[in-house]
């Protein structure tokens, strides 16, 4: 797994969480740091991993977290805190809760910078990326666990995009929606928005 940054996120900021996610994958850190010229230049974090990779790593306590939490909570699934904590509490979880744990502690120490998860591809700078909102181990492991669970919808689009040859101008950018749906848009070569979403899981 590659772990970019900005210039402005600390080394050791950085080893940290590489270290804490190490139990899970190897990380690789980025020598190499994205600078940006402005008042108020942006700050983030990415980690970055082909498909078959975070299949691996995550894919089996995702598909048991997101079912014991989509068979307990009927409403509102997505925040019911109880229902995700005692979700997340299963032994086969563990993975899950673990990579929550590491980029949960690295929110708490970089408040200002964001954090992203996503695919090297179709560009390996630019890449398809997820910016994960929570704030807490709860709801950054549900973010993850529905990042894995349309990790096959995403590599559909990837694999659409470089079969028909399209050009993207920068990121495919990910997004998801309050009942669990995934968006990716993305901008073509001939600067069109293209939209693709991906529905929730089922109960």
């Amino acid at each position: 797994m590659r772990l970019s940054a900005t210039e402005d996120v600390p080394d050791d900021r950085l080893a940290m969480l590489a270290s804490d996610l190490r139990e899970l994958v190897q990380v690789d850190v980025d020598e190499a740091r994205t600078g940006y010229k402005s008042v108020e230049p942006p700050s983030w974090i990415a980690l970055l991993e082909r498909i078959p990779t975070w299949a691996a790593i995550l894919g089996p306590s995702a598909a048991v977290f997101l079912n014991e939490l989509l068979k307990e909570a009927a409403t509102d699934t997505y925040r019911n805190k109880a229902a995700i904590g005692r979700a997340l509490a299963k032994p086969v979880v563990a993975p899950l809760r673990a990579a929550a744990s590491a980029i949960t502690r690295f929110r708490k120490s970089r408040e200002r910078t964001q954090i992203q998860v996503g695919v090297p591809a179709p560009d390996e700078y630019f890449g398809t990326r997820l910016r994960l909102e929570g704030q807490d181990e709860d709801s950054i492991a549900v973010e993850l666990a529905l990042f894995i669970k349309h990790a096959g919808g995403i590599q559909a689009v990837l694999d659409d995009v470089q079969r028909d040859g399209k050009h993207v101008i920068g990121q495919i950018t990910l997004t998801l929606l309050p009942d669990g749906t995934m968006q990716a848009q993305w901008m073509d070569g001939d600067a069109e928005i293209s939209t693709t979403k991906f529905p929730p899981p089922a109960p």
